[in-house]
């Protein structure tokens, strides 16, 4: 399990409930005994997600294209095996969802 601590600064004054662990989750919670061979959606484990009463724009964040080899041609190859790795991952799963998991 990962656990977050953040730290949102800003003007505003929210100031959202924390849940403390152990005891945020209830061992009979339906997430935490949820059959994998359900066809029923995922229930969501643990307590509410908070959900702002305000609503702002975010501020435009600059695009930034890392090379993973600093080679055009090099980039290319090294995208074109990630999609292959990617669609042969998504064929797997294709298959799973056919079969009913």
């Amino acid at each position: 399990m990962t656990c977050f601590n953040f730290n949102i600064t800003g003007e505003g004054e929210a100031t959202p409930a924390g849940h403390k662990f152990p005891g945020a989750y209830d061992m009979e919670d339906p997430a935490l005994n949820w059959n994998l061979n359900s066809t029923e959606p995922y229930p969501m484990a643990g307590p509410a997600r908070y959900v702002s009463s305000y609503n702002v724009e975010l501020e435009p964040n600059e695009v930034v294209i890392i090379s993973p080899t600093n080679d055009e041609e090099g980039d290319k190859r090294y995208f074109e095996a990630q999609n292959r790795t990617l669609e042969a991952q998504a064929g797997v799963t294709e298959y799973f969802d056919s079969i009913g998991g």
